[in-house]
């Protein structure tokens, strides 16, 4: 498998249109990502886990507002 070394190198040789194209695909390949992690969170119950956590915090006053 190509290094992060030689795929950086790689993209410096990208037109600018390339590198708008590898940086949509990338967007759209992280939020899969994201979205089979949190998938796989709720099927394992991480979920309720961290929504139990954060009420907690609530209520105990750890929390400041934004």
């Amino acid at each position: 498998m190509t290094d992060v070394t030689e795929i950086k190198a790689a993209i410096t040789q990208l037109s600018p249109r390339e590198v708008l194209e590898l940086r949509k695909w990338f967007d759209e390949w992280e939020d899969e990502v994201w979205n089979c992690q949190i998938e796989a969170d709720i099927q394992a119950g991480q979920r309720d886990l961290h929504a139990n956590e954060t009420i907690h915090d609530l209520k105990a006053g750890n929390f400041r507002e934004l």
